[in-house]
């Protein structure tokens, strides 16, 4: 009796085991079917330099072929311009001198037929120094913004339209005076202030008595 009870549980066990791999095959099928129905896309963006000469994309060399990443900081020595191929989105030129921070959508492989790409696509490139020239396609949205995340240009919001626009960084109203040795307002008036209140200082301690005792 004790061995019919066994065999009984044993098989209970081999039943159960079955039943969880097959939930686990049907689970991972269903995935990968999921998976070959809406791929991961991701938009492959090619970068060109002059000459095959070298820049630096996040800290490293990069020279023409190189892919260049989302959220990518890019430098141009004086003497060396580059390209960055967007595909669908169009392209970014950078002239030499220039340091960037290129962003773009990486969801952006999925054409829109003969309107380019979905209008979820877009191409933000912050300009730290230098300038650079955004050429956008139909269905695209490119901006260029300051290091303060200002706007200096942007292209055609509808993304109905194709074209192209320059940016460059410029100095903000009063840096120039500033790095030139010149003192801002506000110093200015800090100094004066403090020339005041330690002349009073000086001028109370010299007419005040220099003891409580004398007369």
């Amino acid at each position: 009796m004790s061995r019919f009870i066994s065999f009984k549980f044993i098989a209970l066990l081999l039943a159960v085991g079955m039943v969880q791999a097959t939930a686990q095959l049907c689970f991972a099928q269903r995935e990968r079917l999921a998976s070959a129905a809406f791929p991961q896309s991701g938009l492959l963006a090619r970068l060109t330099t002059k000459g095959n000469q070298p820049i630096t994309v996040n800290g490293a060399s990069a020279t023409s072929g190189d892919t260049v990443p989302n959220d990518a900081t890019i430098e141009t020595p004086a003497n060396i311009d580059a390209s960055v191929d967007l595909g669908l989105l169009g392209s970014v030129d950078i002239a030499p001198g220039t340091k960037i921070k290129l962003e773009f959508d990486g969801a952006c492989t999925g054409g829109g037929g003969s309107l380019g790409p979905s209008l979820q696509c877009g191409v933000k490139v912050t300009v730290f120094s230098g300038c650079i020239t955004s050429h956008y396609l139909v269905g695209s949205y490119h901006q260029a913004v300051n290091d303060q995340q200002a706007l200096i240009k942007d292209s055609d919001k509808s993304r109905k339209t194709a074209g192209s626009f320059n940016s460059c960084t410029t100095v903000p109203a009063g840096a120039a005076a500033v790095g030139d040795g010149g003192l801002s307002t506000l110093a200015i008036v800090a100094i004066v202030g403090g020339v005041i209140v330690g002349g009073t200082v000086i001028i109370l301690a010299a007419t005040g008595n220099p003891s409580p005792s004398t007369p």
